[in-house]
């Protein structure tokens, strides 16, 4: 136990991973937060002409991905880890590329029921990465100026809690400055008494995973949390969009019962 009062956290050895992993397979889980797409455009300079209108060399695209980021990078690693359900909650733009994300999560057979489309104030968190001679050149980001409305976050409140009912563990992501949580004028707690009763562990960037546990857990704040992990100038207060009082496991984050 360290003097904030925390637990530290040991990584399970090779037969405990593999309980956890087979643990996981019946799990149902939702992951809440910023939904990301990264997209990867590869130039090939060999086609380029000079464009008429600007005087300047194009760059041919030759071949161009997409991914997801953020929350979404969460959710498809978890179905590759072999979970038996996974489940998306979160806002994306009701443009061309929000249509892509969601397509993508789909296709990695992520449900897409609970990711909320805002039409007007709210583009799709997306990074288009052109790729020049073997190089990732400067980046084009799209979500900067995302501004949620308080109809969505109530309505985003609202999908939370009830599918919260119906999983075993929910990961809650807050990868961006102005993304899906930040704003939220409530907390998830507020619709569930169940809530009280739920165990929150750090995890990458600024995310809790929230699992069944018993109330003699210690008391884990985030401001001791980030202090542990020496992170300065985070984001508002995981408090607005996830229950207290969180704890933290003293093992592992991997509980799905």
């Amino acid at each position: 136990m360290t003097r904030e009062g925390l637990q530290e956290f040991r990584p399970p050895g090779e037969e405990r991973l593999r309980w956890i992993l087979e643990r996981g397979k019946r799990a149902r889980v939702l992951v809440i937060g910023d939904f990301c797409l990264d997209i990867y455009w590869f130039v090939d300079r060999s086609v380029s002409e000079i464009s008429l209108e600007t005087g300047l060399p194009t760059h041919p695209v030759r071949e161009q991905r997409y991914s997801p980021g953020g929350a979404g990078n969460v959710a498809v690693n978890l179905v590759a880890a072999g979970c038996g359900r996974v489940l998306a909650a979160g806002v994306i733009g009701g443009r061309s590329l929000g249509r892509q994300l969601s397509s993508v999560l789909r296709g990695h057979g992520i449900s897409v029921e609970d990711l909320l489309v805002q039409q007007e104030g709210w583009d799709t968190p997306a990074y288009g990465k052109p790729h020049l001679d073997n190089r990732e050149c400067s980046r084009f980001d799209f979500g900067n100026f995302n501004l949620l409305s308080a109809e969505t976050a109530r309505d985003l409140l609202s999908r939370c809690s009830r599918r919260i009912a119906e999983t075993d563990v929910v990961i809650v992501n807050q990868q961006l400055r102005q993304g899906s949580t930040r704003p939220c004028p409530g907390r998830l707690d507020r619709p569930d008494p169940q809530f009280n009763n739920t165990t929150f562990v750090p995890t990458a960037g600024i995310s809790a995973v929230r699992i069944p546990a018993p109330a003699s857990r210690s008391t884990f704040t985030r401001r001791a949390a980030l202090r542990k992990r020496g992170t300065r100038g985070a984001p508002a207060p995981l408090k607005d969009v996830v229950p207290q009082p969180a704890r933290c496991l003293p093992d592992s984050a991997s509980r799905f019962s």
